[in-house]
């Protein structure tokens, strides 16, 4: 249990380090030409960004390009799904997704400028970087609101980006309460998607935070 928690916070120290990092060299109003110098930066053998939408690029091979598109269609299965998509492509601003091979504890992550823009209505462009290559399930678990332990799906850990970058995309990010903020959204989810799974995230931290599974035996 303590490796559980020690690995819990480890990964969210790894999620700071890649924001910080991001920070650093993500500019005012990115172009698609600056999104994509960050992405070759960060994952130096990737050369497949492919624009799917007006505010939309996926990059990644061909079949990591897939997997995207199933994601986003399951999530636009729900109604929740539904309006957290509209509410990013209706923002003004871009979102990139791209295979991570390094995100395995955390699987996911949401990065974006450091301004005033992500609480002041306006947003600004977003990167999640997500490890399209991990189990649809048993590969992360997060504290329950029942039981100890509740699974953290692949479907699930996307939807999850995918509000952090709704809010920073939206100028509504919530600075101080971020996770707790994108769990409430992940909850809906849960429920929505999955109704027949009582044992939703919890909001505490410490007691929801998410666990690579193996850190768990």
């Amino acid at each position: 249990m303590g490796i559980a928690i020690f690995g819990g916070y480890v990964g969210k120290f790894l999620s700071i380090r890649m924001f910080l990092f991001s920070v650093c060299i993500f500019q005012m109003n990115p172009s698609y030409a600056v999104v994509k110098d960050l992405v070759l930066r960060y994952v130096p053998k990737l050369n497949n960004c492919q624009q799917t939408d007006n505010f939309l690029f996926i990059c990644g091979h061909a079949n990591e390009q897939i997997v995207f598109d199933a994601l986003i269609k399951e999530v636009l299965k729900t109604q929740t799904g539904q309006e957290t998509w509209e509410a990013i492509k209706n923002s003004g601003n871009y979102l990139m997704l791209v295979h991570d091979p390094l995100a395995v504890s955390s699987a996911g992550r949401a990065v974006a400028e450091l301004s005033s823009k992500l609480t002041n209505g306006i947003g600004t462009s977003v990167i999640i970087y997500f490890h399209v290559g991990i189990p649809d399930s048993g590969s992360h678990v997060v504290g329950g609101t029942i039981a100890e332990w509740t699974d953290f799906t692949k479907q699930q850990n996307f939807f999850h980006e995918l509000s952090h970058a709704r809010h920073k995309t939206n100028g509504t990010w919530n600075i101080i309460h971020s996770e707790e903020q994108a769990i409430q959204d992940e909850n809906i989810y849960r429920v929505q998607s999955t109704p027949e799974n009582l044992n939703l995230r919890s909001l505490d931290w410490d007691k929801g935070m998410q666990v690579w599974e193996p850190l768990l035996f």
